[in-house]
């Protein structure tokens, strides 16, 4: 099992799509994606790819990850408003969790501000089954 602190994070895939965690804390993450001058469909691919990754990482910050397990993500979706400028900022916030199931938003917001989407998710937690071989 993953140590929480590799939690969200696809390796080689963040480093082409030039995604970037800016911090992650307190039922929070904040991830930053870098855009052409013109849109294109790998904006999309990539501000998708940093809102999986930002809610995954929001619920791996409230997690007692000595008792319990990160599960997976049970469904998120995006809904784009306009067309970012500059960079997409993603920030995730767990809105409230029960025993197995993390609630998530996500603020999508440009280089100068501007809202420019809105996604929502959520994540399975497991009890780690702490019994020997």
């Amino acid at each position: 099992m993953a140590k929480p602190s590799e939690f969200a994070s696809t390796g080689p895939l963040e480093v082409v799509l030039g995604i970037e965690r800016i911090s992650a804390q307190d039922g929070e993450a904040l991830y930053r994606v870098p855009l052409g001058p013109e849109p294109t469909p790998v904006n999309t691919l990539a501000i998708t790819t940093a809102v999986d990754l930002a809610l995954v990482r929001a619920v791996s910050t409230v997690i007692d990850s000595t008792v319990e397990e990160m599960n997976g993500t049970i469904e998120f979706s995006v809904s784009y408003l306009k067309t970012p400028i500059g960079h997409a900022d993603v920030l995730a916030k767990v809105l409230g969790r029960g025993e197995n199931t993390a609630v998530i938003s996500v603020t999508l917001t440009d280089q100068d501000d501007t809202r420019f989407g809105f996604a929502k998710g959520s994540y399975s937690i497991s009890k780690k089954n702490n019994q020997g071989p």
